[in-house]
């Protein structure tokens, strides 16, 4: 799966190179057919955490901004020849569909982060306030013509948090 990576790095470079006509548009197009043909059967999302897992590092902003320039160019030549490369198109699309919406952590890093004591806290607060708010202030439902008996007031229903 690395080999995804090493190759998309090329094309990066390869985009902030002249523009090399017809030839780097070959070279683009060359690079996200290697790209997408070794996804396999992993998704993304598997693809760019086994990255950060084997480079114990995660992608920086600007790598996940260029990462989307070169998909979206590499996608655009790809739609011209459809007819040749359809599953291969469908593929780069949901990877430029999956940088687009990982923007902000691409590599999966933060899902399973055992958060801070402070954010516990802070937490743990907020559900406190919410619940003391609606103990103290019990609310009914005015009934209409049309509905059911009102709601019981706020304190009278039990409430745990454990």
């Amino acid at each position: 799966m690395t080999e995804i990576f090493k190759e998309l790095d090329r094309l990066e470079k390869l985009s902030s190179a002249p523009s090399g006509g017809v030839n780097q548009k070959n070279e683009f197009k060359k690079g996200i057919l290697q790209v997408v043909q070794q996804q396999y059967q992993f998704s993304w999302a598997q693809i760019f955490y086994q990255r950060m897992s084997v480079r114990h590092d995660v992608l920086s902003t600007e790598k996940i901004e260029n990462y989307e320039k070169i998909l979206a160019i590499s996608v655009r030549l790809l739609e011209k020849e459809s007819h040749k490369y359809p599953e291969e198109l469908k593929r780069a699309i949901d990877l430029l569909d999956y940088i687009r919406s990982h923007k902000m952590d691409p590599d999966n890093s933060l899902i399973g982060l055992v958060p801070s004591q402070l954010i516990i806290e802070q937490y743990c607060s907020i559900l406190f306030k919410s619940h003391s708010r609606s103990r103290s202030k019990p609310k009914t439902l005015a009934p209409s013509s049309k509905s059911s008996p009102p709601l019981p007031p706020a304190n009278e229903i039990e409430m745990s948090f454990e």
